[in-house]
């Protein structure tokens, strides 16, 4: 939320719909054409990672999803589900790709 409220362009979605999204795209067109209006935000937001397990088209799709953000914007990727699985109870966000600076503790 601090990087929308300094103004920064962020998406958010749960990984399940991040990729049907990129599928749609790359069924009825050219990936990379969704690609690029996803790179237009400086962050992106994947949520929900690991309630569902990934098969391999579903897992290709997260990789040019989060390959397509290097050095271009950030992702954020949260990962507490997992965590919790494991019985810890943290937040953990990982960053990767360029960061947006000004954003703190979430």
């Amino acid at each position: 939320m601090k990087a929308a409220y300094a103004g920064y362009s962020v998406l958010f979605d749960t990984a399940s719909n991040w990729i049907s999204r990129l599928a749609e795209a790359h069924h009825s067109g050219p990936l990379e054409a969704e690609l690029k209006k996803i790179r237009r935000h400086k962050l992106i937001i994947i949520d929900e990672v690991s309630y569902i397990p990934f098969d391999q088209d579903a897992a290709n799709m997260f990789f040019q999803l989060i390959a397509s953000r290097h050095e271009q914007g950030s992702v954020m990727v949260d990962l507490e589900p997992a965590l919790r699985a494991l019985g810890g109870v943290v937040r953990v966000c990982v960053f990767v790709s360029a960061p947006v600076v000004g954003v703190g503790s979430w």
